[in-house]
């Protein structure tokens, strides 16, 4: 899988109860685009009032039936 193409990034705190899951389907972005744009090995590594950036794909993608990833 490759990243699909991305307009911007969001900047985000991590709040006491959010997943990486919940996260990326607030933003319709996916949980391993999200991973992978911050450097992150596992959403276990995720620590309240730590920032993130969420990569929100663009309207083309989202159009196509993306979800922030593209199968090759």
């Amino acid at each position: 899988m490759k990243p699909a193409p991305f307009d911007y990034a969001i900047a985000m705190g991590v709040r006491k109860g959010d997943t990486l899951s919940r996260i990326a389907l607030q933003y319709r972005s996916a949980p391993e685009a999200i991973l992978q744009f911050n450097r992150l090995r596992s959403a276990k590594t995720l620590r309240i009032n730590s920032e993130l950036a969420i990569p929100v794909p663009s309207a083309r993608a989202v159009a196509d039936g993306g979800h922030g990833l593209e199968r090759q």
